[in-house]
């Protein structure tokens, strides 16, 4: 029999204050060089823009893109499908989240991942 590895797929939870901690370091950042401006499209900005976000207050947000000049709309519902995307594409920057070692490169590549569906830059 052939040594093969075995295809596993498994459910992880990830904390809103991870999600926020992420979100901080795209916004202070990570993700600066190709991300303009974030806006709020829909929800209640209350507290720190990451804070709201990750905690649910906030639901929609306008992301204005440097690199292409477009505008983009993010939504909080495909937060979960942003860390699926890592987890298959970008498995090396999943786990650093999971370690709690993630840093503004892995923070950048979330952000993107939720707001454009991929890594695109860096």
């Amino acid at each position: 029999m052939k040594n093969k590895e075995l295809a596993v797929t498994a459910q992880v939870g990830i904390s809103r204050e991870t999600l926020e901690s992420l979100l901080v370091s795209a916004f202070e950042g990570g993700s600066n060089y190709w991300c303009k401006k974030v806006y709020v499209i829909k929800g209640e900005h209350k507290d720190w823009l990451s804070a709201d976000i990750a905690h649910g207050r906030i639901q929609t947000i306008g992301v204005f893109d440097a690199e292409d000049g477009k505008r983009y709309i993010a939504h909080t519902k495909d937060i979960p499908k942003a860390f699926e995307v890592m987890s298959k594409k970008y498995p090396r920057h999943f786990a650093d989240i999971l370690k709690q070692d993630d840093d503004a490169d892995t923070a950048d590549v979330f952000f993107q991942c939720w707001v454009l569906g991929d890594a695109v830059y860096g």
